[in-house]
C-alpha cells in the first residue's frame, strides 16, 4: 500500500479528502496505528473555520482517536500489533524544563496532532508510542 486516504486542512473553510503518500518505514520508538475511530471536537472546528493554530498547511486534521498497532519500533516494549490504544493529543518538545520533570501539559512548545503535525482522520497514524495508552479490546471502539 503506498497510499492512505485522509483529511487534509489546506486553510481555513477548505478541507479535502485526499489519497496521501503512507509513510513506509517508522523509528525505533514510534508505532503504526489503523485508525478505527476518530473525533471531532471544538478545536477542530475551530480549526476549520479559522485556521488557527496550524503550523504547516496541508495538514491532516484530528486528534481525539483510538485504533490497532500495526507497528511498532524496535525500541518499543510496552505496546505491539494487534494492541489496542488510544491517543493522547498532545505534541510536546520533550527538552524543557517542564517536559524533564514530566509536566507535559507546562510544555512551552505545546501543540496537538492535525495542528502542529499530522493527525488522525485518515487510515493511519504515525506517532510516538508515549503518546498512546493501551485499553482492552473488549472496549468498545466509539
Amino acid at each position: 500500500m503506498d497510499k492512505i486516504e485522509a483529511i487534509r486542512f489546506h486553510g481555513a473553510k477548505d478541507v479535502r479528502w485526499e489519497s496521501v503518500p503512507r509513510v513506509q518505514s517508522i523509528d525505533k520508538n514510534q508505532v503504526r496505528i489503523r485508525i478505527l475511530a476518530a473525533g471531532i471536537c471544538g478545536s477542530d472546528l475551530h480549526v476549520y473555520e479559522t485556521g488557527n493554530y496550524v503550523t504547516k498547511v496541508p495538514v491532516i486534521m484530528g486528534h481525539e482517536f483510538c485504533g490497532e498497532v500495526l507497528e511498532a519500533g524496535q525500541e518499543v516494549e510496552s505496546i505491539e500489533p494487534f494492541d489496542h490504544v488510544v491517543g493522547d493529543s498532545r505534541v510536546v518538545c520533550g527538552q524543557c524544563s517542564f517536559c524533564n520533570e514530566n509536566k507535559y501539559n507546562l510544555c512551552i512548545k505545546l501543540g496537538f496532532l492535525g495542528e502542529v503535525c499530522d493527525g488522525a482522520f485518515a487510515e493511519e497514524i504515525i506517532t510516538d508510542f508515549q503518546s498512546v495508552i493501551k485499553i482492552s479490546a473488549k472496549v468498545p471502539i466509539d
